[in-house]
């Protein structure tokens, strides 16, 4: 047994790095460069798998106990995802090249960055089955904010069975809901937040009272809007959007 508890970096040439003995990883193990070929068992208890410019073509099915399989690139085995599962580095596709089998204490991280799968979301592509179970987390990032009704295809798969049990996405800003096909898996956006109309500059005299109502238009008209201020003086008026500030 090759166990793995420090930094293993994997850069092949043309012909793939192999290796016969089982391997067990606690550490990080970084595919840089060109095709690494484990030929028996491997497992990660902990620890971090990063495909970072390389592939793994693993013989018998990679079991992610613990710790994080992240990057971009491919897995040309199965996976059996008992920790997380990161596609992207920090976004990107992530391939398995045969079955995906996600159990309930494992989790897929998702994040979205913009409306490009593979690009500058992520993606995680099986090309035979995917099992689903588990945990779904979603977030955002590069300061991207979605449409109200985007769709996001997050999940390709030759079949797909199986649903994520719990579904984690940032509910303070965006309202989300998971959609599935026979071999997909998408986020649809079925809230976003409210939208503030423009305020005009306003001239005030001292001891004189500036006043003005705020409105916004929301997604989903019949919800009731609340109005408050972040900083700054003044009061508003948490239902009306009613502003007013006396200057000294």
């Amino acid at each position: 047994t090759f166990a793995n508890a420090g930094q293993l970096n994997v850069s092949a040439g043309p012909n793939p790095a192999t290796l016969a003995d089982s391997f067990t990883n606690t550490g990080t193990v970084s595919l840089n460069a060109g095709t690494f070929s484990p030929t028996s068992v491997c497992i990660q208890t902990a620890g971090l798998t990063l495909l970072n410019g390389g592939n793994l073509n693993n013989s018998l099915p990679l079991q992610i106990q613990g710790g994080t399989l992240a990057g971009s690139g491919a897995i040309y085995g199965s996976v059996t995802n008992n920790g997380i599962v990161s596609p992207g580095n920090p976004l990107g596709k992530m391939t398995i090249g045969n079955n995906y089998v996600q159990t309930t204490n494992g989790s897929l991280n998702i994040e979205l960055g913009g409306t490009l799968p593979g690009t500058n979301c992520d993606l995680l592509v099986v090309t035979n089955k995917a099992t689903l179970a588990g945990a779904l987390n979603v977030g955002l990032t590069n300061g991207f904010y979605p449409v109200l009704n985007a769709t996001f295809t997050f999940l390709t798969a030759g079949t797909r069975s199986g649903t994520f049990t719990n579904f984690y996405y940032p509910s303070n800003s965006v309202g989300m809901q998971t959609n599935y096909t026979a071999t997909t898996a998408a986020i649809l956006v079925t809230n976003v937040r409210p939208v503030l109309a423009p305020i005009g500059n306003y001239a005030v005299n001292a001891g004189q009272t500036v006043a003005f109502t705020a409105t916004a238009t929301d997604s989903v008209p019949a919800r009731t809007l609340t109005f408050s201020l972040g900083s700054g003086p003044g009061s508003i008026g948490a239902g009306s959007g009613m502003f007013s500030w006396r200057p000294p």
